[in-house]
């Protein structure tokens, strides 16, 4: 099913039922205003969203359409001094961001680099005393 209904909205998450299928980092638009959401709780019969808009602009049963696409943002040279947002959309007053090229917002982090262990100490020049 594409669309899902609103159970309830607190602190910036709407619990939604019938999106059947939906995966976990999908964008959602919710309610007539086409809010934008991110999937991330994945339960038996409801998904948890979170809101990237105004919650108050949504109640029980508004509706909630999938995109089905996973949360993204343009990724390109001219990010480089610009200001966007959590959705990847400009916030200053420059011109509009236009790639097709796109990063997934929710994505592994680097693990831990390899080095030798510490056999030497630091000095700091800081004494410590105990009393």
């Amino acid at each position: 099913m594409n669309i899902g209904k609103v159970i309830s909205v607190s602190d910036g998450v709407a619990k939604v039922s019938g999106l059947m299928g939906v995966r976990s980092g999908e964008r959602v638009k919710l309610g007539k205003q086409m809010i934008d959401g991110m999937t991330l709780s994945l339960e038996g019969n409801s998904v948890g969203i979170v809101i990237f808009g105004n919650e108050k602009d949504l109640q029980q049963d508004s509706l909630v359409y999938r995109t089905f696409d996973i949360m993204s943002i343009p990724l390109t040279i001219k990010l480089f001094g610009r200001v966007i947002d959590s959705l990847g959309y400009t916030v200053d007053s420059g011109p509009k961001l236009s790639t097709k090229i796109l990063r997934q917002v929710d994505t592994k982090a680097v693990g831990i680099i390899p080095r030798q262990s510490v056999n030497e100490p630091m000095q700091t020049g800081i004494k410590v005393l105990i009393v």
